[in-house]
């Protein structure tokens, strides 16, 4: 009895063809039965919907699917794939997942590496001026650089933030100066996110955690010579009083220092040239009295640019210096 009975679809009036479930349904009371899975769903929905139109939000390409349940329950924006959802979600997001849609890497609690600063991107491809050789030097000491497929960029910290901004300026960059209050002293430090910019730094030995493995670069003229130092100093050197005027030193690995040492006893003529362990595997360079002199006059020969505290100590200690030795009582 039931195999005679003939159903047909509610949507489009088609038979359809015999089928046990449906005959078995039919027994059970069930009267609606549709051809497919998309008259079913057409079928199901109310007359002033089934002729609705459906385009993607972002490609504006047709929707083939049946989306009109979203639609009654009040969705206006519709995507055709995956793909132009994220793109429709790009800026709207937090920043990392904006960046990593679009294709970057990113971690968190760290700048874009697609963010790049303003910054002349030459500056250091050579070091051929006075500020790009004290620059490199000054970075050499309390520089910091990050050059991996994460991203690239160059950071600097200093109590001083004058001589910050005055990098900022003669690099001609529009980063922020960050500022730590936890230590007793404002700590202000930069960083530039500058693909090129860091590669010139790259090239010429400034290397991520150079701490330890610091070599003694050879792009340096010879003319430029002191100024390098004088930026290396102003970061990892220091001048202090001394038992007979005063005394400087500077700090780094033993592969740098000794190089450096044997470029002041040649430049400055000192006496005799030693490399003493700081700790931890740093070594320091130091000279007092009259060979501390030499070496700071070598430092600041034509200096324009200089740590100001740091000058004012020189200035300070020489005076005193010459002070003593002419108030001294003649053997």
């Amino acid at each position: 009895m039931l195999n005679r009975v003939r159903l047909f679809c509610n949507f489009c009036g088609e038979r359809i063809p015999g089928n046990s479930r449906r005959h078995l349904s039919f027994n059970r009371g069930h009267r609606i039965f549709y051809c497919s899975h998309e008259h079913s769903s057409k079928g199901k929905t109310p007359k002033e919907f089934r002729d609705l139109q459906f385009h993607c939000n972002t490609c504006n390409a047709n929707i083939t699917n049946n989306i009109t349940r979203k639609y009654k329950k009040g969705q206006r924006a519709f995507y055709c794939s995956n793909e132009c959802y994220s793109k429709s979600r790009i800026g709207k997001t937090r920043p990392d997942v904006t960046e990593r849609m679009k294709g970057n890497t990113y971690k968190l609690g760290l700048p874009p590496s697609n963010k790049f600063h303003v910054v002349n991107e030459e500056f250091f491809k050579e070091i051929n001026s006075e500020l790009s050789a004290y620059w490199f030097g000054m970075l050499m000491a309390d520089g910091s650089m990050k050059y991996d497929k994460s991203g690239y960029g160059v950071g600097m910290g200093l109590i001083d933030k004058e001589h910050i901004e005055q990098f900022l300026k003669d690099i001609e960059s529009d980063a922020k100066i960050g500022i730590d209050n936890h230590n007793k002293k404002p700590w202000y430090f930069v960083r530039i996110n500058g693909k090129q910019f860091c590669t010139h730094l790259f090239e010429k030995g400034m290397v991520p955690n150079k701490t330890k493995i610091l070599q003694f670069p050879t792009c340096v003229p010879d003319e430029l010579m002191n100024h390098f130092i004088r930026g290396y100093w102003d970061g990892d050197g220091s001048i202090m009083p001394g038992k007979n005027g005063f005394s400087t030193q500077v700090v780094g690995t033993f592969s740098f220092v000794s190089k450096l040492s044997e470029i002041l006893k040649q430049k400055c003529n000192l006496q005799s040239v030693r490399v003493y362990l700081h700790s931890n595997q740093l070594y320091k360079f130091t000279k007092g009295s009259r060979q501390a002199e030499k070496v700071c006059d070598y430092l600041y020969k034509d200096a324009s640019r200089f740590l100001e505290r740091k000058h004012d100590k020189y200035l300070i200690h020489k005076e005193n210096l010459w002070h003593n030795t002419e108030s001294a009582p003649s053997p």
